[in-house]
């Protein structure tokens, strides 16, 4: 009897399990029928949403669907692989050229073929012999450093400095932060369409404005973040020196001896002498001037008293 009763309890036991079973199999099957569903309703709307012009940017870890390409009907979930890293390059060059016009223009012409653009350009005067000049140039991170080393080529190697900046956390942090301020700007407007009187009104909109302000206060971050990570900055100075200096510099060694560094110098002596000369006649000129002031008045009574004649002597008796 005891016997009995413990098979039948075992085969209850059985029975009970085996039609648990069966149920979550049945269950586990409508969940993945209806998620499959919900995935190419999501995969539809996603392709209507392309074809209206609005391009969704997908964020990391995203699940997106597609149809199984052996054409069975089944959607796959698919990672979508996240956005590039965001990393800040800064260059600075200085070169020193034979033509500065040329340089320029040769640079402007590489910004513009890898899709990028002069921002500024600051040239000293044309008719001065020596001559400075300094652009910037913004151009795309995967074209910075192909950039620097075409601007390297346009004359000799003052100096050179390049640095990176990943600012991929700060862009990431920043959006979200966006993200969340932009919903909570449309809560407390919603709050606003439903106040009933003028405090709640007043205190909404306050709340509104401080919100709008750090709302408007962090998009400015995440464009400046944007702007630095989208365009690299080149920093380029071109000196150009006297085209004469080193012509002067030649001559110079090469015109030591000779008749005409001869008749250079002795003319350079001539004109010296004379040049002293003068000087020397302009210092004593002053006391001359004196002298002759005294030696005139003086000169004149001397010879009025040696034109007088002087009295005869009676005759002896």
């Amino acid at each position: 009897m005891h016997r009995r009763r413990t098979t039948t309890i075992l085969a209850a036991t059985t029975a009970t399990l085996v039609a648990a079973i069966a149920l979550s199999g049945c269950a586990g099957g409508d969940n993945g029928a209806a998620n499959g569903g919900s995935s190419a309703d999501r995969a539809a709307a996603g392709g209507s949403g392309g074809g209206s012009g609005t391009k969704a940017e997908p964020a990391a870890g995203h699940l997106a669907s597609r149809q199984d390409a052996s054409g069975s009907g089944f959607t796959v979930a698919s990672r979508v692989v996240a956005d590039p890293r965001r990393v800040e390059y800064d260059g600075q060059l200085t070169l020193r050229v034979k033509d500065l016009d040329v340089a320029l223009a040769r640079a402007t012409a590489m910004a513009s073929a890898a899709q990028g653009l002069v921002t500024s350009v600051q040239a000293g005067d044309a008719a001065s012999s020596s001559r400075t000049a300094t652009m910037t140039l913004r151009v795309p991170p995967a074209r910075f450093h192909q950039v620097m080393n075409s601007l390297s080529g346009l004359g000799h190697h003052v100096s050179h400095a390049e640095s990176a900046r990943d600012r991929t956390g700060d862009y990431v942090d920043t959006a979200s932060r966006v993200k969340s301020a932009r919903r909570s700007v449309h809560q407390v407007r919603q709050l606003l369409g439903q106040a009933t009187s003028l405090g709640q009104i007043l205190q909404i909109e306050s709340e509104l404005s401080q919100r709008q302000s750090d709302l408007d206060s962090m998009e400015a971050q995440l464009k400046a973040l944007q702007d630095v990570t989208d365009l690299s900055t080149i920093d380029v100075t071109f000196l150009q020196p006297a085209p004469h200096h080193r012509h002067h510099v030649v001559a110079k060694h090469k015109d030591t001896l000779g008749f005409l560094t001869g008749l250079r110098g002795g003319w350079n002596v001539f004109v010296t002498g004379v040049l002293v000369l003068l000087t020397l006649l302009g210092a004593l000129l002053p006391f001359a001037i004196a002298v002759a002031l005294l030696a005139v008045p003086v000169l004149l009574v001397w010879r009025t008293r040696r034109r007088t004649p002087a009295p005869e002597a009676p005759p002896v008796t």
